[in-house]
């Protein structure tokens, strides 16, 4: 999927630099919510994303494939969040594989991925990532998940909103 314009907006990736999404202790906070929301959704893959215009950073996940584990992102164009990201809402894809543009992703052909579940992250009015739920077979998610995630995403904006870069001086 090509990155929509709307990921290049200036004061969007000037909130998504104002994290400091470096932070081990951030790391560790983010991956112990993505755990839960996996357990809690009985999904093998859950995640929490900031998207750049040019790529999504993992800085929060859990059950990853080891290569994507180790680089820590994607290209923007792989991303599933960037519908969330792009429009600001939830968004679901309960069969990737049959996804007219998806179907060719390298992380539907190469690591199976078949659903997707995300909430959208919002910090001052922007939306600079998601926190989403990966499965490797089809699923249409309820409304009950969808309101975990929901909630989870909510928490996931809260410990975000404490590792924000504040300005010096």
């Amino acid at each position: 999927m090509e990155p929509s314009a709307s990921l290049a907006q200036r004061r969007r990736l000037e909130v998504v630099a104002g994290i400091d999404f470096d932070d081990p202790e951030l790391r560790r906070q983010l991956d112990r919510l993505a755990e839960r929301t996996a357990r809690r959704l009985d999904a093998p893959v859950s995640l929490v994303t900031l998207l750049s215009h040019i790529t999504q950073f993992f800085v929060g996940s859990y059950g990853l494939p080891p290569w994507v584990e180790e680089v820590r992102g994607t290209p923007a164009e792989w991303s599933f969040c960037t519908e969330v990201v792009a429009s600001g809402r939830a968004h679901t894809y309960p069969d990737l594989a049959g996804h007219p543009v998806h179907r060719t992703n390298p992380l539907v052909v190469v690591d199976g991925a078949r659903s997707y579940a995300g909430m959208p992250l919002v910090i001052d009015d922007e939306v600079v990532g998601t926190h989403c739920v990966v499965g490797l077979a089809e699923r249409t998610y309820t409304e009950a998940e969808m309101e975990e995630l929901r909630g989870s995403a909510q928490e996931v904006v809260a410990v975000l909103e404490q590792h924000r870069r504040r300005p010096a001086g």
